[in-house]
């Protein structure tokens, strides 16, 4: 018999959304890479402590946009290298 083993490539980046003194929930995250002429965006939401994860992120250049109504909106540039976990990003957001 054999098995079928599937292994994912790329990593998990994980975002995190602050407020001044406290997580923010429900915020929108978007990672959208931007060095190919197909962009490919990847969409999710905060939870409770104001974490986000985005399973098996491939290597490349992104553009990381945290939305929030009663936030101002919060954008960065990050690069994901080849069989370096990205590690987390740590947003301090600015109220509207």
């Amino acid at each position: 018999q054999h098995a079928e083993i599937v292994v994912p490539i790329g990593h998990d980046l994980i975002i995190w959304a602050n407020g001044p003194g406290w997580s923010v929930q429900d915020a929108k995250i978007e990672v959208i890479k931007i060095d190919t002429t197909l962009f490919t965006r990847h969409e999710n939401k905060t939870d409770t402590t104001g974490k986000c994860v985005f399973k098996h992120i491939p290597p490349g250049r992104y553009q990381i946009n945290i939305i929030h109504p009663k936030f101002e909106r919060w954008s960065q540039a990050r690069t994901i290298k080849k069989n370096v976990p990205p590690g987390r990003v740590s947003a301090n957001l600015i109220p509207r």
